[in-house]
């Protein structure tokens, strides 16, 4: 599983080379994402990377907001949240059809 979009605001986030954009790289390739307070409409879009197998269920939780996993089809990859909290970590994670979980869950701080 890979983060292909993030969005503050439903505005996509992109690459700023002066860095003071919210993303300095490619948000597939980001680990962690400092937000000031008022940046609290965020959105996050993902997809399985896998050739083989056809992701059939994404599940993805905001640590420290979300009690459960949140089950997202495979038409509808992305979640939005409106928050004001700090640390938070979202993971994601995927089904593949013959019914095996991606051992290593993909995570954003």
């Amino acid at each position: 599983m890979v983060f292909t979009d993030f969005k503050l605001f439903n505005q996509s986030q992109y690459v700023v080379e002066d860095k003071k954009g919210v993303l300095t790289k490619s948000i597939s390739e980001t680990s962690e994402i400092k937000l000031n307070y008022n940046q609290n409409n965020i959105s996050f879009e993902f997809s399985s990377l896998s050739m083989l197998r056809l992701v059939k269920i994404n599940i993805n939780k905001l640590e420290g907001f979300d009690k459960e996993w949140i089950y997202t089809s495979a038409n509808r990859r992305f979640i939005t949240y409106k928050i004001c909290i700090r640390n938070l970590y979202i993971v994601i994670m995927g089904l593949i059809t013959d019914g095996i979980w991606n051992n290593n869950p993909t995570s954003l701080k």
